[in-house]
């Protein structure tokens, strides 16, 4: 449902991500107008685990419970990023993948026998 927001073009104090071990600031979440009743966020975390809270200033509510369609929380974990590999690897893994299939399927074939039989000597 539209959040009827088309008056600002920025939003403070929506979202903020915290450490889920506790011990660091929390992290606020600025969310900027991109069109009409739709705001985006980013933010860039190190690596650990971080909950997303909605709504973290409750003060006055008559109720913790956020509203229907947010989340309360959500649970984020950031990971070592792997290496990264040069462009031309990726499709080299992809042939070598292909051409030990094909290895594997032409020992797996079955062999034709000869229409008079095995041979003997």
């Amino acid at each position: 449902m539209p959040a009827g927001f088309d008056a600002v073009d920025a939003m403070d104090g929506l979202l903020i991500v915290r450490s889920a071990g506790g011990g660091a600031p929390d992290i606020p979440v600025k969310l900027r107008l991109r069109e009409p009743d739709r705001f985006e966020g980013s933010v860039t975390l190190p690596v650990g685990e971080w909950i997303l809270v909605a709504f973290p200033d409750r003060t006055g509510w008559s109720t913790s419970e956020v509203p229907a369609g947010y989340p309360d929380t959500v649970l984020l974990t950031v990971r070592e990023s792997g290496p990264n590999l040069p462009a031309f690897v990726i499709p080299l893994i992809v042939v070598a993948a292909v051409l030990a299939a094909l290895a594997l399927l032409q020992r797996l074939r079955p062999r034709r026998q000869s229409p008079i039989g095995p041979f003997r000597s």
